[in-house]
């Protein structure tokens, strides 16, 4: 038991401890954020795993389980542990045990992918089985690590935080996204893709280990609430938040846009022939762009506010469907990826790091995990719909829903104002 878990600290201490240790903390939390991205590009759920199912199945209802289950997975569990989460005094070790659980998962994927190769129904459970493992312990830890930083880094410098690890970790994503090309066009199946999953889960673990160091104050031990209390708690929230609503509402319809991306890579290969070195070029796109945006959004965010860049981010991923439909050529289809790229980088900075900004930071994973909660359903149905839509009338339909959907999400961000900026 920690033995400052019912010391009454004094009001100022956590701030005096953040000014006092920010910048080893903004370091450490850095590493990580720079680390999460390039190893993730290794097994990009736009690109590199729509390609590796396509090695075991033909189905586009497979296809869309990838961002289902993700969704399913990062989302749906939040809410179950946002209460506990909220009552440790520190939720630095819980972050980090975790973390190791979401990276075991990716090393057992690049074991089955050696071993079951030959077993290709097997290897494609085996497949659903890692990613569910991974995303469901995302799940369960993003409460924790929301909170941990909401402690540790001041509200007007995550945007700088994110936004320039999320530089580097493009520039980095790039040379990841050329070896990516090189190892599935040069080791094809399935050893390229094997070689890739190793390659993210190693840069995925070293680059977390540094939180386990991170200095975060310990805060007073809350009492358990019933679940009955935990909803009459949440209700409240949407209840007397009505910028909060409104910026929920707008992200549980964001779900049809990414119904819509899930499509971007398997429309590319069977409309327009793209190829494994096509799909590479795509993941550099992805990666390269962010080079640009992600200090540019972190600047924008942290100067004038996190509401600016989530409108302004849904705006471009709301022309990447409708590049999508209108583009008839392989080398227009890459301005889809470029849009997408835009608004991944701005809505995921500016969508996480606001709701952090709604409520004082011991409330925030339940903020957190409200949200996803709500957005959970949609964000879960949306892209197994997208795959019975894009069976039985094509791609384009899926892109058309998209569409309409993301227009009326993108009115309601102009609902609110920005949540640093007002008086609750």
């Amino acid at each position: 038991m920690n033995p400052e878990a019912n010391v009454e600290l004094p009001e100022n201490h956590t701030e005096e401890q953040v000014r006092r240790t920010y910048r080893l903390n903004f370091f450490l939390c850095f590493i990580d954020a720079v680390g999460f991205p390039t190893g993730m590009s290794f097994i990009s759920t736009l690109t590199i795993l729509p390609l590796f199912l396509r090695q075991l199945t033909d189905s586009n209802i497979l296809v869309g389980l990838i961002p289902a289950i993700g969704s399913m997975g990062f989302f749906l569990p939040q809410i179950f542990v946002a209460n506990y989460v909220e009552r440790l005094p520190t939720k630095r070790n819980y972050v980090v045990v975790l973390a190791g659980i979401e990276r075991i998962a990716i090393l057992v994927l690049a074991i089955f992918t050696v071993y079951l190769a030959n077993y290709r129904s097997w290897l494609l459970g085996g497949f659903f089985f890692c990613w569910v493992v991974f995303n469901f312990t995302m799940g369960f830890n993003s409460p924790a690590y929301s909170g941990m930083i909401s402690k540790i880094i001041p509200a007007s410098r995550r945007g700088r935080l994110y936004g320039i690890a999320g530089a580097i970790g493009g520039g980095l994503g790039i040379l990841a996204a050329e070896l990516s090309r090189r190892l599935l066009t040069g080791y094809g199946f399935p050893m390229g893709y094997t070689y890739c999953f190793l390659l993210g889960f190693l840069i995925l673990t070293i680059s977390f280990l540094p939180l386990a160091i991170v200095k975060e104050s310990a805060e007073p031990s809350l009492p358990r609430l019933a679940w009955r209390s935990r909803l009459r708690s949440a209700v409240a929230v949407l209840r007397n938040d009505k910028d909060y609503r409104w910026y929920v509402c707008s992200q549980i319809l964001y779900a049809f846009n990414e119904m819509g991306t899930a499509f971007y890579t398997v429309c590319a290969i069977n409309r327009l022939g793209a190829s494994e070195g096509n799909v590479a070029v795509f993941t550099a796109i992805l990666m390269g762009i962010g080079i640009v945006t992600n200090p540019f959004w972190g600047y924008v965010a942290d100067t004038y506010g996190n509401r600016k860049v989530l409108i302004f981010s849904t705006a471009c991923a709301l022309a990447a469907p409708v590049m999508a439909v209108v583009s008839p050529s392989l080398k227009l289809f890459y301005l889809v990826f470029a849009l997408s790229s835009l608004a991944n980088t701005g809505v995921w900075l500016s969508s996480y790091n606001i709701v952090m900004e709604f409520p004082p930071p011991r409330g925030v994973p339940t903020y957190l995990a409200l949200r996803s909660t709500l957005m959970a359903p949609l964000r879960i149905i949306a892209p197994i719909l997208g795959g019975f839509i894009a069976d039985y009338t094509g791609y384009n339909i899926v892109f058309l829903i998209s569409i309409v959907m993301t227009v009326v999400g993108l009115m309601m961000l102009f609902q609110f104002q920005e949540p640093r900026n007002r008086n609750l």
